[in-house]
C-alpha cells in the first residue's frame, strides 16, 4: 500500500513539474497573473487549516457538480471548520491552470487540482478535481463570486 501511494504521489509530483514548466511558457497579462495568484493564496490557506474568506465576495455561492442547488459561504465555511475539527488536513495540493479570462472587473479561472488529505488517524486520499472559478474585482482586488467543480480525472492521468 505504501508503495501505491508513493507512486501516487511520484505521477502526481511530476505532472505538477510539467504543468510547472508548460504554464511557465503561458504569456499572461497582469490581470491573469493577480487573479492566479489570489486563487494560490485560496489554496495556500486551506493546506493550512484557514477559511480564505476574506478572498470571497459577500454573495459567494459555491456548486459542486454533485450537488443539485448551489451552498452560500457559510454553509462552505461550516463545512470547512467541521474538517479542521475532526482533525483531517491538507497534505498536499496542485494546480493546472486550463485559462484565465479577464475583461475588466470580471474574470474567471477554470483549473485542475489535486490534493493529497490525511484523517486525524493518518489514512491519506488522493483527489483530483476540476474547476471553474467567476471573480469579480472589488476595491482594486480579486474576490471570488462563485465557483463550481468537482471530482474529474485529469487527462493523461
Amino acid at each position: 500500500m505504501k508503495n501505491l501511494f508513493f507512486l501516487a504521489m511520484l505521477s502526481v509530483l511530476t505532472m505538477g513539474l510539467t504543468a510547472a514548466a508548460a504554464s511557465a511558457q503561458i504569456r499572461w497579462t497582469p490581470d491573469q497573473k493577480a487573479v492566479w495568484k489570489m486563487e494560490t493564496a485560496v489554496w495556500g490557506m486551506l493546506e493550512i487549516g484557514q477559511f480564505p474568506g476574506r478572498y470571497l465576495d459577500s454573495g459567494f455561492v459555491e456548486w459542486f457538480s454533485t450537488s443539485p442547488v448551489p451552498v452560500p459561504e457559510a454553509i462552505k465555511k461550516k463545512r470547512h471548520e467541521f474538517n479542521v475539527s475532526t482533525g483531517n488536513h491538507i497534505r498536499y495540493i496542485d494546480f493546472i491552470p486550463v485559462v484565465i479570462w479577464v475583461r475588466g472587473g470580471v474574470a474567471y479561472a477554470d483549473y485542475y487540482q489535486t490534493t493529497v488529505s490525511e484523517s486525524k488517524d493518518g489514512a491519506r486520499t488522493l483527489g483530483k478535481s476540476r474547476w471553474m472559478d467567476v471573480l469579480v474585482k472589488e476595491k482594486g482586488n480579486w474576490v471570488i463570486a462563485g465557483e463550481m467543480g468537482g471530482e474529474d480525472d485529469h487527462p493523461g492521468q
